[in-house]
């Protein structure tokens, strides 16, 4: 926020810790934070969102990077876990212990359209392989090899 003062920080989530809620909220005006939100609301940040940062030190799956892409929004995410092989290059990593290297990348993303845009395209194009679908067929291709 101090490199670029008109950015708007969105936090959704259902943080339980009232220490990072009070840290989000002192940050001023600048930062909405808007706890638990519906499907809906999620869908049109995502879609409205110059990045998306999801900067989860533990994950399971990758779910909300999977999502985001999904509406078109460029990832800045980290490294760990699941993420790399859920957004398979088309989104930004970067190690969650190095908060320099995310503000980094959130800088250059934010600040270069085509980056972001090619990096857009690569998310949609990633998160097509995770459709119901596609779900379903590998499913059922894995089920039929073991059968």
């Amino acid at each position: 926020l101090q490199k670029n003062p008109n950015l708007k920080l969105v936090i959704t989530s259902r943080a339980s810790d009232p220490m990072y809620v009070k840290r989000a909220v002192s940050l001023g005006d600048s930062i909405r934070f808007l706890g638990h939100v519906d499907d809906d609301c999620l869908n049109a940040l995502y879609r409205s969102a110059a990045v998306v940062w999801f900067s989860s030190r533990y994950e399971g799956f990758g779910m909300p990077a999977l999502e985001a892409m999904a509406c078109g929004a460029t990832v800045v995410a980290s490294d760990n876990a699941a993420i790399p092989e859920v957004t398979g290059g088309a989104a930004i990593l970067v190690h969650p212990a190095k908060p320099d290297d995310h503000v980094e990348s959130l800088d250059t993303i934010y600040r270069n359209d085509a980056l972001r845009g090619q990096y857009a395209a690569l998310g949609v194009k990633r998160a097509q392989h995770f459709t119901w679908m596609n779900s379903a067929l590998r499913m059922k291709t894995l089920l039929e090899s073991v059968a």
